[in-house]
């Protein structure tokens, strides 16, 4: 009987600690992605949109999630049940982002990047100094990276770096020239074609 007490009381102890600790990563990520925003552009007719995802990212993270579910209903011990019930949570989660993708409106007001309609960041024209096409090294993760003065949305290998007055933005896409001519239409720098930053 106290065997199994201990043993109920020890469950409950790590069952409490993983809502903790997956808690605390849920409040880090609402930070994160709440920081570097910018201000919102002026209401302004958007005249184009670009999408990056990735589905084969999506699977990645749904395949996990379906074992992870799958582990919890199978598994008696309460705490392994929340902690992989928490994670297949986060994973879909994270398959929805990626299925999703990055959104780019370009508008007269600059460039909005949303993902499930979220705003995650605003990039005033007045403030876009220069911009290139740029590759993306794996070894730099995918999906929302970077901080400080840097910020990357990107689930590829190529895609545009914008240098701005508070840092440096990279926005993945498969056809990066596209990301390129919205941008010359949005700054009225028809002659950047090839994507150069000024000097």
């Amino acid at each position: 009987m106290t065997s199994h007490n201990l043993s109920q009381s020890s469950s409950m102890q790590m069952g409490t600690m993983f809502v903790g600790l997956f808690t605390a990563i849920f409040v880090f990520l609402v930070i994160y992605l709440r920081t570097q925003r910018g201000a919102t552009l002026r209401p302004s007719v958007v005249f184009a949109e670009e999408t990056h995802n990735s589905h084969i990212f999506a699977l990645v993270f749904l395949v996990p999630a379906i074992v992870q579910m799958g582990g919890a209903i199978a598994i008696p011990v309460a705490a392994v049940r929340v902690a992989l019930d928490m994670a297949a949570a986060f994973g879909l989660i994270a398959a929805v982002f990626a299925w999703d993708g990055f959104h780019y409106q370009f508008s007269p007001a600059g460039v909005d990047i949303r993902t499930l309609g979220f705003r995650l960041r605003s990039i005033h024209t007045a403030d876009i100094q220069g911009y290139a096409v740029a590759p993306w090294s794996i070894w730099g993760g995918y999906g929302i990276r970077g901080l400080g003065r840097r910020r990357a949305y990107v689930w590829g290998s190529r895609g545009v770096r914008i240098r701005t007055g508070r840092g440096e933005v990279f926005l993945g896409h498969g056809e990066p020239e596209k990301i390129v001519h919205d941008l010359d239409l949005v700054t009225g720098n028809h002659e950047a074609g090839d994507g150069a930053f000024p000097s």
